[in-house]
């Protein structure tokens, strides 16, 4: 028997018992990915999601939008109703005007962007590069 490649000794097989409603719901959503990649999946998720910013007013801000996500007065959900999403844009509109540092928005200092670029247009590229990592993240 020959020795197994360098990206299986890189992986360790663990037995788990899951309730049979945990199982199915688990290889429903796995598909053709299968279910131990889907767990792998998950567990990463999760781990991911328990990074804590290192600002505590990101924290903060984060938490309270998360407060705000999981209690909109409708019957759908945010991402899916556009009356939802407009009570959720509000809320995050009144959390950033409460989180608002005081002060002109004038730079500090300039790291990507040139020194006339707006506000606006630098949050708008920001954004785009966090769409782009995160649909990178979703494909794996």
């Amino acid at each position: 028997m020959g020795r197994k490649p360098l990206h299986d000794r890189t992986m360790r097989q663990s037995a788990l018992r899951l309730p049979v409603d945990l199982y199915e719901r688990l290889n429903k959503v796995a598909g053709e990915r299968g279910m131990g990649e889907e767990i792998r999946r998950r567990l990463e998720a999760s781990f991911a999601a328990e990074k804590s910013p290192d600002d505590p007013a990101t924290k903060r801000l984060l938490d309270a939008i998360a407060h705000v996500a999981s209690r909109v007065p409708t019957d759908a959900l945010w991402s899916k109703d556009a009356y939802s999403f407009a009570i959720f844009r509000a809320a995050i509109d009144a959390l950033l005007t409460h989180f608002r540092p005081a002060g002109d928005a004038t730079p500090a200092r300039r790291l990507l962007f040139g020194p006339d670029d707006p506000p606006e247009t630098i949050g708008r590229t920001l954004a785009s590069f966090a769409l782009h990592e995160r649909m990178k993240a979703s494909d794996k």
